[in-house]
């Protein structure tokens, strides 16, 4: 009788072996003398097929807590003065693979990706893989499910699945362009005429809902109020319209504020964040609280008061 090999090594793995499905049944013909009966060793695995959040939760509890990404980083050019940081701006290629090694997507055959990291472009795992990439660079980014998730992924994000327990993403980082205000006033300024409007707000924020699935925290925030609110908070000559003085004073202004709310106690909330959600943090501490965002949509509706001094 000849011999058959199995990987029994696999089924030392207790989580591997919890993850077969159903009642299983697995002999094992062991190699003994020739003239020997050959013993039979069976393995039964009983029970209902796992969940995939049982699973995961094997997979944390295995891990000793909650998964993280991982980074594999397969070409570094020799030289890289700056890598990518929160608020830069970074545009790269992609392919995505599921946990089984297929390729489901790539963006090779289209336009490259361009995000503003921290700031819910992407989903969470591939935004913190690219942190710390340096132009040009070549890295491989493994995400477990709980960082792949995205509640609104919009068109850029859709195709990524939201049951796979790894997704792996080689990146090729192409441009890392550095935080400025002149970049984030560009960035406003849809149409490119040096001066952002309430029709450039309104285009920003439906293309960042539409394409990156990022909108306001509130549901209920509309989006022309919203630009409304912004255009008056950043227009200190009343002329619909901000240029790229006013913008900067602003903002300035505002971080001045926020530097002397430091030394106090703070609130607990979200960072406070350039670009639309600017206006979010409504005292001027740096921190956006749940009580601001929930209410945003009413104050954008209200409105600014005459004096910008009296927020």
């Amino acid at each position: 009788l000849d011999c058959s090999f199995l990987p029994i090594h696999l089924f030392s793995d207790r989580l591997f072996a919890m993850r077969i499905a159903g009642l299983v049944s697995v002999l094992f013909p062991l190699c003994l003398a020739k003239d020997d009966s050959i013993p039979v060793i069976e393995i039964r695995g009983e029970g209902k097929p796992m969940s995939s959040a049982q699973i995961r939760h094997l997979d944390e509890q295995a891990n000793g807590g909650p998964l993280q990404i991982k980074v594999e980083r397969r070409w570094k050019p020799d030289s890289c003065e700056r890598t990518a940081e929160k608020d830069d701006w970074v545009t790269f290629h992609y392919k995505m693979y599921l946990e089984d090694g297929r390729k489901v997507y790539t963006t090779y055959d289209k336009e490259p990706i361009t995000i503003q990291l921290g700031s819910e472009m992407t989903i969470p795992g591939l935004d913190q893989g690219i942190t710390d990439s340096c132009e040009t660079e070549v890295l491989r980014v493994s995400v477990p499910w709980r960082l792949a998730q995205k509640e609104d992924k919009g068109s850029l994000w859709k195709h990524v699945p939201s049951e796979e327990h790894w997704l792996r993403f080689d990146v090729e980082v192409l441009t890392v362009t550095k935080f400025s205000l002149a970049d984030q006033f560009k960035a406003l300024d849809r149409d490119g005429d040096i001066r952002i409007t309430e029709g450039d707000l309104v285009a920003v924020a439906t293309e960042l809902k539409e394409k990156y699935g990022k909108g306001w925290r509130n549901n209920e925030v509309d989006n022309v109020l919203a630009a409304k609110y912004f255009l008056r908070y950043f227009d200190q000559n009343n002329n619909a319209s901000i240029d790229f003085a006013e913008f900067q004073s602003t903002i300035e202004k505002d971080e001045k504020e926020m530097e002397m709310k430091k030394s106090g106690k703070l609130p607990k909330g979200l960072k406070r964040k350039h670009g639309l959600a600017w206006v979010l943090d409504f005292n001027n501490d740096g921190v956006v609280t749940d009580k601001e965002i929930e209410e945003s949509a009413e104050r954008f509706e209200k409105g600014l008061p005459e004096k910008k001094d009296e927020l």
